[in-house]
């Protein structure tokens, strides 16, 4: 991400703060995109494709003001978080069903970020998560319940390719049939 698409990515997310690659720049550039980019499966419903790149997910996320499901928010705050300084990777998690047994066939897109400890960052999980988890394991908890398993392996982008061309072509696709935001 070039530095003019960072400042209009601060513009759409409303953040006008330090730059720093600092956990406190982290937690505070985490919540404003949270709160401002909303999870949404409008396009994959419309039969819109997603593509999975950095110019496709700036345009659709920032230029054009939507929102994006996880493979695009998750993306473009690793965009943002590296062309700050933060040393920052995409990996692959794996959901859990309602008795937190692992889904084999779900791949879904995190955030690890290196500072002084490794930072789970999730802004793609339904409403997101507004602040960053310390990565104490690889398995993945909030509120007593076991969410996802993922991976400290480094995933690049095309990775989830695949996944994203499932998810809006598949009968199976959970996001095909209904909206969501």
């Amino acid at each position: 991400m070039q530095q003019d698409q960072l400042q209009a990515y601060f513009n759409r997310i409303g953040y006008d703060g330090k730059r720093d690659p600092t956990l406190e720049t982290l937690k505070k550039v985490q919540w404003a995109q949270a709160h401002t980019i909303p999870f949404e499966t409008f396009d994959i419903a419309m039969g819109v494709s997603i593509v999975l790149t950095e110019e496709a997910i700036f345009d659709k996320l920032v230029t054009r003001k939507r929102g994006g499901y996880c493979y695009e928010v998750n993306a473009l705050i690793h965009f943002a978080l590296q062309a700050m300084g933060f040393k920052t990777y995409l990996a692959l998690a794996r959901l859990t069903d309602k008795d937190e047994k692992i889904l084999p066939e779900s791949v879904h897109m995190v955030v690890i970020v290196e500072l002084e400890k490794m930072w789970l960052v999730d802004v793609g999980w339904e409403n997101g998560f507004a602040e960053p988890f310390v990565v104490d394991g690889t398995t993945f908890y909030h509120k007593g319940r076991k969410l996802y398993e993922f991976s400290l392996e480094r995933k690049p982008l095309e990775f989830f390719e695949e996944r994203n061309n499932y998810n809006q072509t598949s009968y199976h696709s959970v996001f095909v049939d209904e909206p969501t935001c």
